[in-house]
């Protein structure tokens, strides 16, 4: 099922409204820098933003008609279903196994599910994860779940 731009947009608009909401009830530092709500602040409104033009780009061809088109395949139907287990598995599985190794996972079988050869996928997720790992737990001083790899 395919839906119009406009629907999108306007999902999109809201979405980054509520986020926008939920992120003003962070805490703030109490010595006058950023605090937890910047970031999610910031990005919710660039997706309102974006999401508004979306809507407002697409508004013209708007239609009962063409509001959902059904041409879902069995394999697009497959894949959705694979993301959402996927999603799961991470959920689940982060804080045993750790972040290195459920990314790794995700990764890996997102892109076997792309038909990317087995050897690229896993080049390719093993540095995209050590990338990741490095931005987040080094970089930005994140805290992510350790599990089996405790470095």
């Amino acid at each position: 099922m395919r839906v119009h731009d406009s629907l999108i947009g306007l999902i999109i608009f809201i979405g980054g409204i509520c986020i926008c909401i939920t992120a003003s009830s962070f805490p703030s530092q109490m010595d006058g820098s950023p605090g937890p709500a910047l970031f999610p602040m910031v990005l919710s409104g660039l997706f309102s933003i974006c999401g508004a033009v979306l809507f407002i780009k697409n508004f013209k061809t708007i239609s009962a008609s063409n509001l959902f088109v059904r041409n879902l395949s069995l394999g697009g139907l497959i894949n959705i279903l694979i993301v959402i287990a996927l999603i799961i598995f991470y959920g689940l599985a982060v804080e045993t196994l750790g972040f290195l190794l459920c990314m790794e996972v995700v990764l890996l079988a997102l892109m076997l599910m792309l038909k990317t050869t087995f050897v690229k996928a896993l080049i390719v997720s093993i540095c995209a994860t050590i990338v990741i790992y490095l931005i987040f737990a080094k970089g930005l001083l994140v805290p992510l779940p350790v599990g089996l790899f405790a470095f």
